[in-house]
């Protein structure tokens, strides 16, 4: 019983510590690592997850994070307006290995988003035993 609430104790404190401390990289962009994603996916349940991938990513041997949103990137400056929806909203913005999202982040932030990139997408959280991926 004890090892039950270990994880979701340590996930807690990593969002906690996460919340403080983002990192702004160019552009002031927000920034987090797999694991704390996966700590605000556990903890905050409207968090909206945007995977920028293409839909042949979104469904082969990576999978995707259970709820995600697909919008590829190559599609997001014509479906932006899909996405108002999520206005007032935390939004993680997920990729393969974190470049697209770095992109789609920055893209959303300067039209007013709350957008948050998980660094190192899809590759990174397949090494957490307890992101909620879907395959």
């Amino acid at each position: 019983m004890k090892q039950a609430l270990l994880i979701p104790s340590i996930l807690t404190i990593a969002f906690l510590i996460s919340v403080s401390t983002f990192p702004a990289s160019a552009g002031g962009m927000k920034s987090v690592s797999a694991l704390n994603a996966v700590g605000i996916l556990a903890s905050e349940p409207n968090v909206v997850v945007l995977d920028v991938r293409t839909q042949e990513e979104f469904v082969g041997p990576l999978g995707h994070l259970k709820g995600a949103e697909l919008l590829p990137i190559q599609e997001l400056h014509q479906r932006v307006g899909e996405l108002q929806k999520y206005r007032d909203k935390k939004i993680l913005v997920i990729c393969h290995s974190g470049g697209r999202s770095s992109r789609a982040t920055r893209f959303l932030a300067g039209k007013g988003f709350n957008v948050i990139n998980v660094e190192g997408g899809m590759v990174e959280m397949n090494q957490i035993p307890s992101a909620p991926i879907e395959r």
